[in-house]
């Protein structure tokens, strides 16, 4: 039997948690080297296999661009194993994806037996979670480095909770440089509890860590030495790379994004979050809205007319601004907002931080003080950081998934379970269908946001058409020219092949079976060579203006977009008789 805070899961509560984490973990490996290769993670897979080929010489040297070295130390594990194909790049994030359907495990005695089966039901069907987890991005090494430090928090083993933390935070900064906002935003609460217990005279988390350290100090001595050890052991790429500690540290990794996040190289509205989780996890901003008014109720009278004035003025602005003045004032300038949607999202957002992890701290429950404001503030900062990428929209989401779990066990497990079963039972259907019309049915589709850019199944059945003619054994002259926007995806698909070449040289072009060149390519092949034009890259960018409670909502339900899709194409040569 599997135990738990209060009780230990009944006969049917274990079979149903086998079969979730069955349902699970087939989500995240069931072709999993279907869905053609978005260029990002072609640049991380092929990165990975410079360091898995040549480990002495090409290994990786820290670029902010393509964030910190684990990622790339341990793909070449993964490549061992199953080679360097697509399944085996993203197994390693598949992995951590599956790994991460059990965590609730860890916190199983801090959980009721309902909480604990909820938590991992959201997890293993959430279609968010579940793209990412086959996605070659970094940020599900970063998801599980946080849990690591939640544990460690939590655990009732002293002597591990200094070296797990620590050295948990050092390795989210050997992952992606974010490891900034989630060190501001914890010790921004740390800043606040401080603050406000001269009002409530609690002891607080500024005080309990430091005495904390002072009863453990060797451990917590030991576990800053081996953090310190791990992070400069892996910027240095095993102390063969020394300027990447400080390249890592601070001196490239921190100007880079701050000119990131005032270019905004990928941009979009400051909503951009909130409508990612409203259309792929629904269920979160439902559970928002329901715990938010059970908040308010429970309020005292202060908070809630600080609530109250909040909310009020957001409509006011939002029925008062148009486009054009959010580009014109200042203030909506500095927030980066583009639409007056933007607006009512903003003001709802710095206000409610503060506002729902103060009634905790009053009503001394810490643990939804701190899960709020986690929740609040990660989804106003990474709705406020300029690039506008879709895969930030994991950190408000798993601190959200924390949130509400925890909540619901502190307020609602006793109560109209007859109607919150229902509720359970029909968003548990509807975000497993979005699930699958995500993953499977429309995995890589232009109509999709998820990943803003995708791939196209023209391209990657193209790519491995050439791959197979250059590995054959019976192959005659195979090579392949790939210049401009092709170039990413092209490496990875052709990666390690002679006769895979990416700089032109015009005297030599006639004699490429296959050439791909931007569109539209004017090479003088005529004679030599047919053309066809293919879809190299798809995308859907909303029309933001034109977005509407209408279109919001069919959106959600139906994923058709209300505005047009679009494409870039490529040139594709191929020499005549050739198939």
């Amino acid at each position: 039997m599997i135990k738990t805070k209060d009780n230990e899961l009944t006969n049917s509560q274990t079979v149903f948690y086998f079969l979730i984490i069955l349902v699970g973990l087939s989500l995240r490996w069931y072709q999993l080297d279907y869905r053609p290769f978005h260029h990002d993670e072609s640049l991380h897979a092929v990165y990975g296999a410079y360091n898995y080929f040549s480990p002495d010489t090409n290994f990786y040297k820290y670029s902010a661009l393509l964030h910190g070295p684990l990622l790339y130390d341990l793909l070449p594990y993964f490549y061992e194993m199953l080679g360097t194909n697509d399944f085996a790049a993203r197994s390693l994030i598949a992995l951590i994806g599956s790994l991460l359907i059990f965590a609730p495990w860890l916190f199983r005695k801090h959980l009721n037996a309902k909480v604990f089966l909820a938590i991992t039901t959201i997890i293993a069907i959430s279609p968010m979670l579940v793209y990412y987890s086959r996605f070659l991005r970094e940020d599900f090494l970063v998801l599980t480095t946080m849990i690591g430090m939640l544990y460690a928090v939590v655990t009732d083993k002293e002597r591990i909770k200094s070296p797990l933390f620590l050295c948990s935070l050092s390795l989210h900064y050997c992952i992606k440089e974010n490891v900034f906002i989630s060190m501001s935003l914890m010790l921004g609460f740390v800043l606040y509890d401080y603050l406000l217990s001269f009002w409530l005279k609690q002891k607080t988390e500024a005080k309990k860590i430091i005495e904390f350290i002072q009863k453990h100090w060797l451990s917590s001595v030991i576990g800053f030495c081996s953090a310190v050890f791990l992070f400069c052991y892996i910027y240095s790429s095993r102390f063969r790379y020394s300027k990447g500690i400080l390249d890592g540290l601070y001196r490239d990794s921190l100007l880079y994004w701050l000119n990131q996040h005032n270019i905004e190289r990928i941009k979009g509205p400051f909503s951009f979050q909130f409508l990612m989780i409203s259309w792929y996890d629904f269920y979160l901003i439902l559970f928002m809205l329901i715990f938010y008014l059970h908040t308010f109720y429970k309020m005292k009278n202060s908070l809630r007319l600080a609530s109250g004035i909040s909310i009020l003025l957001s409509f006011v602005c939002y029925f008062n601004l148009t486009p054009e003045s959010l580009m014109t004032n200042p203030v909506w300038i500095f927030f980066k907002l583009k639409i007056p949607f933007d607006v009512w999202w903003l003001m709802i957002l710095i206000p409610h931080s503060i506002i729902i992890a103060t009634h905790h701290m009053i009503q001394k429950q810490k643990d939804l003080a701190w899960f709020s404001y986690l929740f609040y503030a990660s989804f106003f900062t990474y709705s406020y950081v300029g690039e506008k990428v879709p895969w930030l929209s994991l950190y408000p989401l798993f601190w959200g998934i924390i949130y509400f779990c925890v909540y619901y066990d502190h307020y609602f497990q006793y109560k109209h379970t007859e109607f919150i079963n229902l509720g359970v039972i029909f968003f548990t259907f509807f975000t497993f269908r979005i699930c699958l019309m995500t993953n499977f049915n429309r995995s890589g589709d232009d109509t999709e946001l998820i990943s803003q850019v995708h791939t196209t199944k023209e391209f990657h059945n193209i790519m491995k058409r050439i791959k197979d003619r250059m590995v054959s054994p019976t192959k005659v002259n195979s090579k392949a020219l790939i210049t401009g926007d092709a170039v990413w995806p092209a490496t990875w698909y052709l990666f390690n092949q002679e006769d895979y070449h990416y700089i032109m040289q015009q005297k030599e072009v006639k004699l490429y079976p296959y050439i791909i060149e931007n569109y539209p390519a004017q090479l003088p092949l005529e004679e030599s060579h047919r053309k066809v034009t293919i879809k190299l890259r798809g995308w859907w960018v909303p029309e933001y203006e034109a977005l509407s409670f209408g279109t919001y909502l069919n959106y959600m339900i139906t994923h058709k977009p209300w505005s047009n899709t679009g494409f870039s194409y490529v040139d594709f040569y191929i020499k005549k008789n050739f198939n």
